[in-house]
């Protein structure tokens, strides 16, 4: 019996300093602890650069209170360098999901909002080995709009841009608009849409702030 308890101990000791290493969970898990560890998500990457663009998806329009009711998807696209990796690292992975509120998002904001804030579904950010992030949350804008004088058309503007970052740290390099996703079935028709990025300086402050301009014009239909 000391033989056999000798030898079982043997191998235990053999085995902690040969035996490879083995690890609870998948590839995926590993990667999203090693990424998160020392991840603050409330301090912007470094040098940070946004492609941002709206689909329209449908609008509706109430005509007492000029208010347009306005579903569609934001895209917004950046690079956060601190969450990338090796692919070989964590076999083969490229891509991984995160909730978004793991990670750091562009404060984009509605200026022109006619409610204190705008409702945007938190939909999970897509994060590639290289660091770039895409984020494509569901979003409901609350805007005024110009009638024509006849009714029957609108002429409607989105503003949109950070609300604490400056054009220094959060630039904003590009703004889109789609208008093929939006539903025939729609009581507006999407007759035309397009999208330009503005920079402004503020008397409050020196530096100049960006914002993505979107204008649409609506027919009403009868």
């Amino acid at each position: 019996m000391a033989k056999i308890i000798a030898c079982f101990i043997a191998l235990v000791v053999e085995c902690l300093f040969q035996c490879p290493e083995v690890s609870g969970g998948s590839e995926k898990e590993r990667l999203v602890r090693d990424l998160t560890a020392n991840y603050v998500a409330s301090v912007e990457p470094d040098n940070a650069v946004l492609k941002f663009g709206l689909s329209f998806i449908c609008s509706t329009y109430d005509r007492t209170f000029h208010l347009l009711i306005t579903n569609a998807w934001e895209k917004m696209t950046w690079t956060d360098t601190r969450l990338s990796w090796s692919p070989e690292d964590y076999n083969g992975t490229e891509f991984i999901r995160l909730p978004s509120h793991l990670v750091w998002l562009p404060d984009m904001t509605l200026y022109n909002s006619m409610t204190p804030t705008i409702e945007r579904h938190s939909t999970n950010v897509v994060v590639g080995h290289d660091g770039s992030m895409i984020w494509v949350p569901p979003t409901i804008y609350r805007t005024l709009c110009d009638e024509d004088e006849d009714g029957s058309g609108l002429n409607c503007q989105f503003r949109i841009g950070s609300w604490t970052y400056d054009a220094d740290i959060l630039r904003l390099e590009e703004a889109s608009v789609e208008e093929t996703s939006y539903l025939s079935t729609c009581p507006l028709s999407l007759e035309s849409a397009n999208a330009s990025v503005h920079t402004t300086h503020y008397a409050c402050c020196k530096e100049p702030y960006s914002h993505a301009e979107i204008n649409a014009r609506f027919k009403l239909l009868k």
